[in-house]
C-alpha cells in the first residue's frame, strides 16, 4: 500500500506538505533517510492510537548508531532524551500539556521525527504554517500538538535507531541552519500569538534569540571558533531552564571576553526576552 510521490520541488517544506496532503491515514509516522525503526515500531504506534482517541503526539525512546549502525553511547550526554523510568510513560492531557512544555522541552522529548508519531488532523490545521518549516520539523509538531488540544505520550519503548554522522549541524550550526531556524521559529512564535498561548512563546522566544546569536558570531570575525563553542553551550542551558538561573550570567560573561559587543548585545537581547532570568 505505498505511494511513492515524484515531485521536482526542491524545497524540503513543501516536499513534506504534499506528502502530508495526500497520506490516507489518520496517524503520521515519519522516518529520516538515516535512521531506522525497530519492525514492530507500526504495529505499536497503531496500537496506542487506536487505544485512545485523544492521543495526538507520541513520542518513542531511541538508541544512537553511528554511520555503519553500530550502536554507540549518547553524545548528548547534557539532556536525557529517552525516558529512563522503566515500564514506565509519561502521559499529559490535552488540556493541561501547555503547562508541561517547558518540563518535555527540557528534556528533549519533542527531538527527533523518526521516533515521532501524530494524529494527521493536528497537522491538517496548521497545513499552511508546516510550508515553510524547513527544520525542527519535530519541534514544531510538538507545539502544534500543544495547540490542537490532544494528549501527549513518550515511553521508554526503543523504537528508533538515531544515526549520528560526523558532519551533524546538531553539533556545529551553521550560519544556513541558524537561519532556517529563525524562520521556523518564527512561523512557530506566529502560531502562538495566534492561539494565545503564552507559556510557548516564552519558549519560541528564547529560541529565537540563541539562533539571533548565532548569526552574529558566524558574522563576525573575531575567535569565531572559540565563541560559537560557547554558544553551543549556551544554547544547552538555555533548554535546561533549571539551570540556566545560576549559570547564563557567567555563560554570557564568558562570551563578553571574547567578543564584548557581542556580549553586551546578548545580555540585552536575553533579559529583554526573559527579565525573571537574569538579576
Amino acid at each position: 500500500n505505498a505511494e511513492i510521490i515524484h515531485t521536482v520541488e526542491r524545497n524540503v517544506a513543501l516536499f513534506r506538505y504534499e506528502a502530508i496532503d495526500r497520506a490516507r491515514g489518520q496517524v503520521l509516522v515519519f522516518l529520516d533517510d538515516d535512521d531506522r525503526w525497530e519492525s514492530r515500531k507500526l504495529s505499536h504506534v497503531f496500537e496506542l492510537f487506536s487505544r485512545d482517541r485523544n492521543l495526538g503526539f507520541y513520542r518513542n525512546s531511541i538508541r544512537f548508531i553511528n554511520h555503519d549502525g553500530v550502536e554507540i553511547d549518547n553524545p548528548y550526554r547534557y539532556r536525557p532524551i529517552q525516558y529512563r523510568e522503566k515500564g514506565s510513560r509519561l502521559y499529559i492531557p490535552g488540556k493541561v500539556l501547555e503547562g508541561y512544555s517547558e518540563h518535555i522541552i527540557n528534556r528533549r522529548y519533542d527531538f527527533n521525527c523518526s521516533s515521532i508519531s501524530i494524529r494527521k488532523d493536528i497537522l491538517a490545521l496548521n497545513r499552511e504554517s508546516a510550508r515553510g518549516i524547513q527544520s525542527s520539523f519535530d519541534s514544531f509538531m510538538f507545539y502544534c500538538t500543544v495547540m490542537s488540544g490532544y494528549s501527549f505520550l513518550v515511553d521508554n519503548s526503543v523504537l528508533t535507531y538515531y544515526r549520528i554522522n560526523g558532519n551533524s549541524i546538531s553539533f556545529t550550526p551553521t550560519l544556513d541552519f541558524s537561519a532556517r531556524q529563525i524562520v521556523t521559529y518564527g512561523t512557530m512564535q506566529a502560531m502562538a500569538v495566534r492561539h494565545g498561548k503564552m507559556v510557548l512563546l516564552r519558549l519560541i522566544e528564547r529560541q529565537i534569540a540563541f539562533f539571533e546569536l548565532i548569526n552574529a558570531i558566524h558574522k563576525s570575525d573575531v575567535k569565531k571558533k572559540e565563541v560559537i563553542s560557547l554558544a553551543v553551550l549556551f544554547s544547552r542551558y538555555l533548554r535546561i531552564y533549571k539551570i540556566v538561573e545560576n549559570t547564563v550570567t557567567e555563560i554570557i560573561s564568558l562570551v563578553y571576553v571574547i567578543h564584548p559587543p557581542l556580549g553586551r548585545s546578548l545580555y540585552a537581547k536575553f533579559t529583554s526576552v526573559s527579565s525573571s532570568v537574569l538579576p
